[in-house]
Order: structure tokens, then C-alpha cells, then sequence
């Protein structure tokens, strides 16, 4: 990520503009840490709960924030229902970078990075550095969402500015606001723009649910965004009654780095929404078979294709070839995981696997899953016949990742490192199961399952 600029007086000033408007930042400070960047430290030691941050609704970017916008609401009122909420806020964000120091939100803008190194805008030479298709297809998929959400709200502020032009606009904006929505316009015309905007909010926004139905839930909070993100975290935030958010803190000593966590991610989603990679992160040990989901749960490809191919693959490597049936009753169990839906969150770890892929293996080589099994998703046991498959799989998968030739590396690019690195990670994740014996002393073998 690009370091964010900031200086004494730069911050002295966001704090008193946060104090200006209701907040309160107290007992903290922002410094420069060679490994992580700019992050949030303890100036003095803070007590167990102690709350250093409380931001009002009115220091909170959301929708609402758009819509209030001396120079959007009209546009927004008349589009409200076309833009999704993550149009609305690049668009603010834009709208607001182009105001400069006429911006009320100038204070806080101008610690965004002025750009992002990440997967979602590299060049798409380092987005085959992954190796791992799963990833691959899962960025270009991001990046092709972006460009669909760029393209569609680039058109309806066209299609509005042309109306107010030729008079036909219901709506009443003055030259000044007129200007402004052109100037806008004409930055949008750059895609680099949009995404510096999509990026700033895919990986600062927060969570809130800002109309209570669960769609429009993006909002971004002043001064919270300095904090580094940590599996183990000593600070953490949560949305207040009246709408706005505070930081709460565990007991820490002074000059301590005070860290959040942004939610479960391995190194791969680090490196896509938020572009950096955590050396022997506790999390990464993260292979996924499956196809992804997307927003609302479902799979990126309902079709059986991708496990046919799996399969297919993987027969081969299987020390008993038998175990995954005839044609006839394959087909069979594999339409009963479709069925019993178990063909999501197929994930490998370093000795584990998820108790999605733990039943599958057991349906596929023959054996029941009991209501437990399937409603707990975490049996206890597999049959030496499953792991013989998993085993398989991770072969087969170890060797087709191998098998991709890796693009030429863009130097000097961290999201190059960062992609290098996953791969790395994910080729290790499969060699874990490919280098296993199977315990033949039982009728079991016993695996950790999440």
C-alpha cells in the first residue's frame, strides 16, 4: 500500500477537525513502523476498555453522506435507485478529492493513498503470478466487477449532465454545481480514478447497515483507518447506538503498536482487498478447490464442470482406482453433494480441511454421512478410502499448479511479492497431504476438521 503522507501539523489538524465535529481522538498517535507503515501507538498506557476514538455520526462516510453533498444530491436524487452504495461513496470520494481544500472532508483526505499496489490494480502479469487458477479467476472476476461498476456510473453521470444541458433535466443545479459534475465526468474518464476510489473504500470501509436492509452496509470512519490489521488484536471497534464508532482498547503500554482485525483472511484475500502479505501468517494455511462465493453466498459456477475436472485429474494418482465407483454411481454422488449442497468451501489447510470437503470425500468414495456430519459439518473421522482421494487431489492439484507457467515478474512491484508469496504458500499447503502416508493400522484415520 502506498504509506499515507502525514506530518505533526497535518494530524494536528485532523484531531482538532475530529474534536470540531462532535469526536475525540485521546492517548494515541500515528507513527511510522518499516515493516507495516503508518499504524496507530499508545502515547501513554492505556487501560483495559479504555475508549481512544469516538467518531459521531456526522465524521461517518456513507451514503447518506453522498446525498447530502451540496454538489451530488441532486444527481443522487435523481439516481438513487440506478447506483449501487459503493458507486455513491467512490463517487463522494471523487467529488470530494476534486474540491481540494474547499472539501470539509480535506483534514481526512489527504492521508488516503494517492495510489493502491494491489491485485485488484496491477498489471495482469503478476495477477498470473498466484499459479493457483482459483485465485486467478477470483481477482480478474474483482477486477472485471469494477470495471462494470465504473463503466455503469460513468454512464449515468453522462446520461445526467446531458439532460441538464439540453434542458430536459427535471432537476435544478447551478453553473457552479454543473461545473463541478463535469469536472467529475471528465476525472471518471480515467478508469485509474475510479479504482484509486474503489480501492480506498474496499480497503478502509467498515461495516454498518445504514438503511436496515442489509444492501447498503459501506461506510468509512476517519483516524479508525490508521489502524494495522493483526490475527491477534489489542484494539477493537464497534458501531454506537447513535450511529457513529468507537475504538475500545486491551490494557497496552506506552509506545505499544495498538492493531484491529479486519475479519478471517489468508494471505491471498490480504493480498487482494488490502495489498500485503503477512510472513507466516497464522491464517494462510488456506487452499481453496471450490469455486468461490460470491456476496450472497452462492458459487461463482453452479455446474458440476469444475469437480468433473477435479476428479478426472485426480483418478489417476488414486493408489486404488476403484474407490471412486463406476461411471453410473459417480454420477450419483456427485448430483447427491449437489443435492445435500456440499459442493462450496472446499478448503485445504495445513492438517486440516473444512467439513464441507470432509463430507464430500466421504459421499464420493462410498461412504454415508450422517445427519450429524453433514448438519455439524465437522466428523470426527474419515475413512481410509476419503483420505486415499484427498490425497489424490492434492497430487493432482500440486501438479497442475507446477504444470502453469508463471508470468515474468514486474519489478519493484509489491504486489508482485505479494502474489509470488501466496503461491508459494499454496504450493506448501498441498505438498502437507502429498507427502503423507495413509495410517493403515485402522479402519479410520483420524484429521482435524474446521
Amino acid at each position: 500500500r502506498d504509506k499515507p503522507r502525514h506530518s505533526v501539523e497535518m494530524l494536528a489538524s485532523l484531531r482538532a477537525w475530529i474534536t470540531e465535529n462532535g469526536g475525540s481522538v485521546s492517548d494515541i498517535d500515528v507513527s511510522n513502523c518499516e515493516s507495516s507503515g503508518n499504524g496507530i501507538v499508545a502515547l501513554k498506557d492505556i487501560e483495559q476498555g479504555q475508549t481512544v476514538i469516538h467518531l459521531p455520526r456526522k465524521l461517518i462516510v456513507t451514503t447518506e453522506t453522498a446525498r447530502n453533498s451540496e454538489y451530488l444530491s441532486a444527481f443522487l436524487e435523481a439516481s438513487w435507485n440506478t447506483l449501487r452504495p459503493m458507486q455513491i461513496i467512490v463517487l463522494f470520494l471523487v467529488s470530494e478529492k476534486l474540491l481540494g481544500p474547499k472539501s470539509h472532508w480535506r483534514y481526512w483526505l489527504h492521508f488516503l493513498p494517492s495510489h493502491y499496489d494491489g491485485l485488484l490494480s496491477c498489471p495482469v502479469e503478476v495477477v498470473h503470478l498466484l499459479r493457483n487458477n482459483r485465485c486467478i479467476q477470483k481477482v480478474l472476476k474483482e477486477r472485471n466487477k469494477a470495471a462494470e461498476l465504473h463503466s455503469s456510473l460513468l454512464s449515468t453521470l453522462s446520461s445526467y449532465i446531458s439532460t441538464l444541458s439540453d434542458g430536459s433535466s427535471s432537476s435544478s443545479c447551478d453553473a457552479t454545481t454543473i461545473g463541478h459534475l463535469q469536472a467529475v465526468e471528465a476525472a471518471l474518464q480515467h478508469k485509474e480514478e475510479f479504482l484509486w476510489g474503489y480501492c480506498c473504500l474496499m480497503s478502509r470501509g467498515l461495516y454498518m447497515n445504514v438503511d436496515h436492509t442489509r444492501t447498503d452496509v459501506w461506510c468509512m470512519a476517519p483516524y479508525i483507518d490508521f489502524f494495522n490489521y493483526s490475527t491477534s488484536p489489542t484494539a477493537h471497534f464497534d458501531a454506537t447506538s447513535t450511529g457513529g464508532y468507537k475504538v475500545s482498547c486491551d490494557q497496552s503500554p506506552s509506545g505499544a503498536p495498538l492493531l484491529i482485525s479486519y475479519g478471517y483472511y489468508c494471505n491471498f484475500q490480504l493480498a487482494l482487498w488490502y495489498g500485503f502479505c503477512i510472513p507466516k501468517h497464522p491464517n494462510t494455511v488456506h487452499y481453496l478447490l471450490s469455486p468461490y462465493l460470491d456476496a450472497n453466498g452462492h458459487t461463482d459456477d453452479c455446474t458440476d464442470g469444475w469437480l468433473l475436472d477435479l476428479l478426472r485429474r485426480s483418478k489417476s494418482h488414486c493408489e486404488d482406482s476403484s474407490i471412486l465407483g463406476k461411471p453410473n454411481q459417480l454420477h450419483k454422488r456427485i448430483k447427491a453433494l449437489f443435492d445435500q449442497d456440499l459442493t462450496s468451501c472446499w478448503y485445504i489447510g495445513m492438517n486440516w480441511i473444512s467439513g464441507q470437503l470432509a463430507c464430500a470425500l466421504k459421499l464420493l468414495t462410498g461412504h454415508e454421512c450422517t445427519d450429524d456430519d453433514i448438519t455439524t459439518l465437522k466428523p470426527k473421522t474419515m475413512p481410509v478410502s476419503a483420505w486415499q482421494l484427498l490425497k489424490a487431489i492434492c497430487i493432482a492439484e500440486a501438479a497442475h499448479f507446477v504444470g502453469q507457467e508463471a508470468a515474468t515478474p514486474v519489478p519493484d512491484l509489491q504486489s508482485a511479492r505479494n502474489a509470488e508469496q501466496v503461491a508459494e504458500e499454496q504450493l506448501a499447503i498441498l505438498h502437507c497431504f502429498t507427502s503423507t502416508e495413509t495410517n493403515t493400522l485402522g479402519n479410520t484415520v483420524e484429521v482435524s476438521v474446521t
